[in-house]
């Protein structure tokens, strides 16, 4: 067996998806109004329903190629952004575009991997 890529999950455990998901399991610590944050103890993330590849089925294993090679460029991206952060303001403007038009991107894979229905992308989309 193939194992995932490590891009792979962190794509996955950065979609809207699962943190919807993670949103509905796990308690706010702090006031949710103000920043406040999940409680990612081991006993809520070992329920994260990670999809697995099968990698002898083309359309999951370009699946996982797609969200690689996205998630690589994001961090390249984010990379680039933090240094762009000290330059001119439309580097940083371009950058953001295309970081936020990435996130979009993997989570339409992601929502493709895990066979959403339209109504179920919409409410995925509306949390």
């Amino acid at each position: 067996m193939i194992p995932l890529s490590n891009l792979y999950l962190l794509g996955v455990l950065n979609s809207k998806l699962i943190w919807l998901f993670l949103t509905h399991l796990c308690p706010i610590l702090g006031d949710p109004q103000r920043g406040g944050r999940l409680r990612l103890k081991t006993i809520y993330t070992r329920t994260i329903p990670i999809r697995q590849i099968d990698f002898t089925n083309l359309f999951e294993r370009e699946a996982h190629a797609k969200i690689v090679r996205k998630v690589e460029e994001m961090l390249a991206l984010q990379k680039q952004r933090a240094r762009a952060d000290r330059e001119l303001d439309d580097a940083r403007h371009s950058l953001a575009v295309r970081i936020r038009q990435l996130d979009e991107e993997i989570d339409a894979l992601v929502y493709q991997l895990y066979e959403l229905t339209e109504e179920e992308i919409r409410i995925v989309e509306g949390w």
